[in-house]
């Protein structure tokens, strides 16, 4: 950079509720070798970065003062010594997991993957996490092929919405559970609802499973595990993500605990499943498969990306904030009831 910039950016500075979030005045430090500058237009705001500002994340252990937002869009304004692959004025996108709410953003440039001009920040932005969530635990680690026939428990939120939006695209016969208010949101989508409000869940559930789903994902984490893998048929494959059922609306619950029994849920379905006519199960989490496999996150992104820029993948931003704006942001999130994420749409 020519000159030092002024940036701003949303600082956590003590663990604990919306009201520790302080948005602050920083100066921009030119790149190092190997890295870039991101001016942001878009960063996230979602239940993970809700359990990091609570120090419930495993995955971070910073201690405050540090920087929310787990991904961001945006575009290079400068590279650092040995960058061939970017230069200033290019789009792009990085699972940053700290420090994404800010005008600008340091990161390594082999983190990034390459934006299209003209598709909307917030909406690529939502793609980062939760559809290349959804996307790699069904196709990565599920094997879900056209006219699969899939559950998606959790659908209308963040993952469950992304799962039934690619599963449209790639041609899987999908059923989604929401609450009974929401099942428009299913059917919108062209997936079969199932409501959870209904007094006959379980019942309907498994009259929809008829000889077995071929894959399960769960992106609520509220039904044990064993009668999910028992709603697969023989050779299918149940997928927890995440910290699925960890944040509620008064952000109860530990999601160390959560992982915890999320693992061990997934241990034991796998020990039941190969007991049960090979069915099986993993845990996915999206920042170790990026660490496993770099390659699978630039492609499967890179792909996401560009269904966006046909007009294929339908996201949907619940609600934008601006940066200043990100207390209130925070407070939406734990409230409860989002559909679809939140973003933060940065203006430098």
């Amino acid at each position: 950079m020519d000159e030092r910039l002024q940036g701003r950016q949303a600082v956590v500075t003590a663990i604990g509720g919306p009201e520790v979030l302080e948005v602050q005045s920083f100066e921009v430090e030119p790149p190092g070798a190997g890295c870039v500058v991101v001016a942001v237009e878009a960063a996230a705001a979602c239940y993970t970065d809700v359990l990091i500002r609570r120090g419930r994340y495993p995955a971070n252990r910073r201690k405050p003062p540090f920087v929310i937002g787990y991904d961001v869009v945006g575009r290079v304004v400068a590279v650092g010594d040995g960058v061939r692959q970017w230069r200033a004025g290019d789009r792009v996108a990085d699972l940053c997991v700290i420090g994404g709410a800010a005008t600008h953003v340091t990161t390594r440039a082999d983190r990034l993957v390459a934006v299209p001009d003209g598709v909307d920040a917030a909406e690529a932005e939502s793609l980062v996490l939760s559809y290349l969530t959804a996307y790699q635990a069904l196709l990565r680690h599920a094997h879900v092929t056209a006219g699969s026939r899939v559950l998606v428990i959790g659908a209308s939120g963040a993952v469950g919405r992304a799962a039934l939006d690619v599963g449209r695209v790639t041609g899987w016969d999908v059923t989604g559970v929401a609450s009974s208010a929401r099942s428009d949101v299913v059917t919108s989508l062209g997936a079969h609802a199932i409501a959870y409000d209904s007094p006959s869940y379980r019942a309907e559930l498994a009259e929809a499973a008829g000889e077995g789903f071929d894959a399960v994902l769960d992106a609520a984490g509220t039904l044990p595990k064993r009668f999910l893998t028992g709603l697969l048929r023989p050779g299918g494959h149940l997928a927890v993500v995440g910290f699925a059922g960890a944040v509620g609306p008064a952000g109860g619950g530990s999601s160390l605990g959560t992982l915890v029994t999320q693992v061990r849920a997934v241990v034991g379905s796998r020990l039941a499943g190969l007991l049960s006519r090979s069915r099986s199960a993993s845990f996915y989490l999206i920042t170790a498969d990026r660490a496993q496999h770099p390659d699978h996150y630039r492609e499967d992104l890179g792909q996401l990306l560009a269904w966006l820029a046909d007009g294929r993948l339908e996201p949907h931003v619940d609600e934008r904030f601006g940066l200043d704006d990100v207390v209130d942001a925070h407070r939406r999130l734990e409230a409860g009831g989002v559909h679809g994420r939140i973003s933060l749409v940065v203006e430098g």
